[in-house]
């Protein structure tokens, strides 16, 4: 996930500007399938038992345990924020050498890590 240059980038005006769309193109597409995804604010997975009657309540514990389990993991930092009452995860990118790889292994460790929280909240609801 990290990879480090041993010196600065070289690219041409057209390159970067190349690349730019591309990325641009890849945050359109992902941004089109946010509703699909469990770690989206105002999401609602669909197994969640009708025995939790609110939802928005446990989309925010889910989310704050999230934000807290990525911290305390070391793997990733995010950050959180709080909007219309919905306890959201907020990321910052700010190293020019990210690429489009190392967001794609952030937003995976997120699911992943997500899916296994969602899994314990919902069995100690159950329970």
């Amino acid at each position: 996930m990290n990879t480090r240059r041993l010196t600065p980038l070289e690219i041409s005006e057209n390159e970067f500007m190349r690349i730019g769309h591309h990325l641009i193109d890849d945050i359109a597409k992902f941004n089109s399938s946010i509703s699909e995804r469990l770690v989206t604010q105002g999401k609602t997975p669909e197994d969640i038992p009708e025995t939790i009657a609110d939802k928005k309540a446990y989309l925010n514990q889910l989310n704050e345990t999230l934000v807290t389990t990525l911290q305390n993991s070391g793997k990733l930092y995010v950050s959180n924020a709080i909007i219309n009452e919905q306890y959201c995860m907020r990321a910052c990118i700010v190293n020019f050498r990210t690429s489009k790889k190392d967001i794609e292994e952030i937003i995976d460790i997120i699911i992943e890590v997500a899916a296994e929280i969602h899994k314990s909240l919902i069995k100690e609801t159950v329970s």
